[in-house]
Parts: structure tokens; sequence; C-alpha cells
């Protein structure tokens, strides 16, 4: 009797365990799951992370020559300003902003024609593959400079629209200039810098 006793006792304990087991994990369950549709509902209004650069003027000065770009990543385009020099006003050129600036001489830009792999231009005869070097020369003297180094910077700029421009490149020249870019800055460029250059627009 003793242990029938026992056992009904036992068992009657386990159902009411069960039975709050039961209660209280259903509770727990649709708790939980009306916080993860909560979560899912305001899941628009996350501001997530993006990769896409901001947009930046940069103010290229070789030989005392200034030249404006301005890298519009949310259009994908490239707008630039030759002779910039003429048209800098309190931190603005033209209406674009001067976010960072870049002064160097020619050595720099002759590495910066090699890494793109040379450029082309016509002449009477033909149309010839030029170096960093031979494009240094050419400037250094030429009657139109005006002329010859709007050639050189649009075709260079079809060169990395064609072969892009990587990140150790623009390395290179943060570390053989003077400049207020800095690696963080311009670290997502690489990634978005061929499409850009792809379409350019010549606001001079």
């Amino acid at each position: 009797m003793k242990m029938k006793k026992k056992i009904k006792i036992f068992m009657g304990s386990l159902a009411v365990f069960l039975v709050c087991c039961l209660f209280f994990g259903g509770i727990g369950y649709f708790y939980i799951d009306s916080k993860i549709a909560d979560v899912k509902n305001d899941t628009p209004s996350v501001p997530y992370y993006s990769e896409v650069p901001e947009n930046a003027g940069v103010l290229f000065e070789i030989g005392q020559e200034q030249t404006f770009f301005f890298l519009d990543f949310y259009y994908k385009r490239l707008n630039i300003i030759f002779n910039a020099e003429e048209s800098v006003e309190d931190g603005n050129i033209l209406g674009y902003p001067i976010d960072h600036y870049i002064k160097a001489d020619y050595s720099l830009l002759a590495e910066i024609i090699d890494i793109v792999g040379g450029i082309e231009l016509d002449t009477e005869e033909a149309s010839l593959r030029y170096t960093g070097v031979q494009i240094t020369d050419l400037l250094t003297t030429s009657t139109d400079y005006d002329k010859i180094e709007r050639k050189i910077i649009l075709k260079t700029i079809k060169k990395i629209s064609e072969n892009g421009f990587q990140k150790e490149d623009f390395l290179y020249i943060i570390e053989n200039s003077e400049t207020t870019l800095t690696v963080p800055v311009c670290y997502y460029w690489a990634d978005y810098i061929k499409e850009i250059c792809g379409f350019v627009n010549e606001v001079n």
C-alpha cells in the first residue's frame, strides 16, 4: 500500500511538473516569437553600413599646374576641372568642395601612367604608346602645355576605366606625395574607380 501511494504521489507530481513546463514554455515561445516579429518589422529603419565611399573632391597639383577631380560615387561619374588654380575660392571650385589635395612632381605622374600600362597619343603619322617618362618629357618640352596636359589626363583616365586602379596604387600616391589623403579615406575607391572613370564630365 505504501509503495502504491508513493507511486501515485510521484506520478501526480510529475504530471504537475509537465503541465507547468508546457504552460511556461508556451508563454516563453510566444514572447520570443513576438520579439522576432518586432525586429523584422523594424528592419527597414536600421542604418546598415555601406562600403560605397563618400563623394570626394581632390585637387591634384603637379608642376604648379592644378587639375580638380570630383569623384561622384553616388552618380558613378568623374567630374574634371582643368586649370583649377584659376577657379579656387574659399575651399571650393565652381561649386565643388575641395576635400583633399595631392601635390607632387612629375615622377609621380610618370609612375601613375606606367601603372595603367602607358597611354596612346595620336601624332600626325600614327598613334604611339608612351611610357610615364616619355610623357613627362613631352610635357616639359611642349609649346602648348594646356592642350597636351588635357589630352594626357583624359587618356590616363580612359586607361583606368579599362584596367582599374588598385588599393596599392592609391597607397603609392599617398606615400609619394604631399597629400591629405589617407588609406582609410580611399580604401574602397579601388572597387569603384574603374566604373566612375567610364563616365567623365569635363566641367570646363
